[in-house]
């Protein structure tokens, strides 16, 4: 309900924001979450260009890394 009304990255900045509040460790959340998101975006750089089986065979090769 926190993030109604909101959309594209702020609709994920405050998600992720509201599910770490909650954690036991609200700082090393946002710090795995941050990890992940730089992760992705590395993945989605490499496979820029493939699609279908091709892209989520390059994702999933890229974010085993």
């Amino acid at each position: 309900k926190a993030c109604e009304g909101k959309d594209g990255d702020a609709r994920s900045d405050c998600m992720r924001k509201e599910l770490c509040a909650q954690s036991k460790d609200p700082a090393k959340c946002e710090a795995q979450a941050k990890d992940w998101l730089a992760k992705r975006d590395a993945a989605r750089a490499a496979c820029k260009g493939k699609e279908g089986d091709a892209l989520r065979s390059c994702m999933r090769d890229q974010m085993k890394k």
